[in-house]
């Protein structure tokens, strides 16, 4: 069976745009809405080849069938580009997590240890972009901001006052990293049944974004170019 992405009632036109179009993809995009048949959804969403379901909404006629391919240890992806505010408390409420919108902002980007385990260690940065982001737990994190310091030391002496001693100069350092580890583009959820919920934050495809967006959707790699 031929793998396969289906693009569940979403904008399909603009996810392309975004990230790929068909030929870029190493799966097949596939593109359902609520106007399938039921028939139509029901094969679509069991076949054995289908990598990721990708989603705008946690609600709709064909919501059931969507939970029961996560369930069945299916990748559900949630393409954020429009940043609503309650998504993430939404997706909290209906797959138990915990998530919340944290911010629409710039930064750069790095992979977490997590994001490499997952998209690989090929490409680990992303430029200066904007994106829509959440807050989760530090293992569903895949893409970070990246610190414009290397080191405590550095971030001491280029951002701490004279005055200020180790302990204070820490603690900055520390509520610095906790607030940035918060603003996540790209994350993460692995049930114990073996399903997964993803969020993607990006609002655009610069840089790096469409190879780390499609890596995850297909559950594969990223490739250095």
């Amino acid at each position: 069976m031929e793998p396969s992405i289906v693009l569940f009632d979403i904008d399909a036109g603009l996810f392309k745009v975004c990230f790929g179009e068909d030929k870029e993809w190493p799966c097949k995009l596939i593109e359902l809405s609520e106007s399938s048949s039921y028939q139509e959804v029901q094969d679509t969403l069991t076949s054995p080849g289908v990598k990721s379901v990708v989603i705008q909404d946690t609600e709709g006629e064909y919501w059931p069938n969507i939970m029961e391919y996560y369930r069945n240890g299916g990748l559900v992806v949630y393409f954020g580009i429009y940043g609503e505010y309650a998504a993430p408390q939404q997706l909290s409420d209906v797959f138990t997590l915990n998530w919340r919108f944290s911010g629409y902002t710039n930064y750069e980007y790095e992979l977490t240890e997590v994001g490499k385990e997952i998209l690989g260690d090929s490409i680990t940065n992303q430029q200066y972009s904007k994106s829509n982001l959440v807050s989760v737990p530090s293992n569903e994190r895949l893409l970070v901001p990246k610190s414009p310091w290397s080191s405590f030391k550095q971030f001491r002496e280029e951002e701490c006052d004279s005055e200020d001693d180790e302990e204070t100069a820490r603690k900055r350092y520390h509520d610095y990293s906790q607030r940035t580890g918060q603003q996540v583009p790209l994350a993460l959820h692995r049930a114990n049944h073996g399903g997964q919920v993803a969020y993607l934050g990006f609002v655009n495809g610069d840089g790096n974004i469409p190879q780390f967006v499609r890596a995850l959707c297909s559950c594969t790699t990223t490739k250095s170019t």
